[in-house]
């Protein structure tokens, strides 16, 4: 079994538990969220950071998936930093001002164009947000911040049950819709016939690696092109799949994961098989193999491991050692910057 058809197995253990993101969703670091009334009024402006700590912490939510930039303006759907959603950032020279300009036209374009027929209250609330706001607003509501400047920003209908917009049905029937098919080819992780991915899922989580991600496969230059295939089709995996694995590995590498280490410079994920073991067996599998690469700190919680380890060196099998492992439920890998 491959690294990515693991990955993928372990998307649907995340779906069974119900803790999956759904298909066309990512999870980001949200910063803020404006609630809007059904005329597009600003009803409260919530900052959702967790200050419990050091320094505040962003909430982490299952938005739409990020759009790929290079040079160019593009725009998030229903979501972005304050530049695209309220068309300021933190810096106010007139090259910077400008752009800011140019974001949130795209960011409203895009926006008017997708809900121009809309029937949903949020989403017809959004677009009324955007004809009425105008960037100077931002320094005359005292209920932003210069704190709030290019976080990133989600939006919400207030009312009696507040909910944000993109977790609307109205919402996700954009947001599932099929893409247009790039390419169709045999997956090289479920072996059907699919439309395939051409750009990977960003990676994130991995010490070193770019703050947008790094792709665990990417083609970006001219002597990757094996027998003129271009991008993704050198590797040809579905969208569905390349979802799967992606989302799976950015859960394993998320902020508190248990199944993430970091070992010298090499950011290490972990996980177990649990086909024909169930959760409850791989998660005491994931839960001994975090503490043989990250030793507990109390002295008689390492005592136990080590009698382990004294046990495995002695090719003791592990149901002796824990009744609820089995050494072909046990799998891992690593990713380097």
């Amino acid at each position: 079994m491959t690294v990515l058809q693991s990955l993928d197995q372990y998307y649907h253990r995340l779906a069974a538990r119900g803790d999956a993101d759904p298909p066309g969703y990512s999870r980001k670091s949200i910063d803020l969220c404006i609630w809007l009334n059904a005329d597009g009024s600003i009803a409260k402006v919530e900052d959702l950071n967790d200050y419990s700590g050091k320094k505040p912490v962003p909430r982490r939510l299952a938005v739409p998936q990020e759009v790929i930039r290079t040079s160019g303006v593009a725009s998030n759907f229903l979501w972005d930093k304050t530049a695209y959603t309220l068309g300021i950032g933190r810096d106010k020279d007139k090259k910077s001002i400008r752009h800011a300009e140019r974001e949130h036209a795209e960011f409203k374009r895009l926006h008017n164009e997708k809900l121009a027929h809309t029937n949903d209250s949020g989403l017809s609330a959004l677009r009324s947000f955007l004809s009425s706001w105008s960037p100077e607003m931002f320094e005359s509501d005292s209920r932003f911040t210069a704190a709030m400047l290019d976080k990133n920003v989600v939006f919400g209908l207030a009312g009696r049950k507040l909910e944000y917009l993109h977790d609307r049905p109205a919402a996700r029937a954009f947001i599932t819709a099929p893409r247009e098919v790039w390419k169709r080819a045999f997956c090289l992780v479920s072996g059907m016939e699919a439309p395939i991915e051409r750009l990977h899922p960003a990676i994130q989580g991995v010490d070193g690696a770019q703050s947008s991600g790094a792709r665990l496969v990417s083609y970006n230059a001219e002597a990757f092109i094996s027998y003129g295939a271009e991008g993704g089709a050198n590797a040809p995996t579905s969208e569905q799949a390349a979802f799967r694995y992606g989302t799976a590995l950015n859960r394993l590498l998320d902020r508190g994961s248990a199944n993430r280490l970091k070992i010298g410079d090499a950011t290490v994920a972990f996980w177990a098989d649990a086909e024909g073991f169930g959760e409850p067996a791989a998660a005491v599998a994931e839960s001994f193999f975090g503490d043989l690469l990250e030793p507990p700190p109390d002295e008689a919680e390492a005592k136990k491991l080590l009698d382990a380890l004294s046990d495995i060196r002695q090719a003791r099998p592990l149901r002796e050692i824990n009744p609820n492992l089995d050494g072909r439920g046990l799998g891992y890998s690593t990713g380097e910057s």
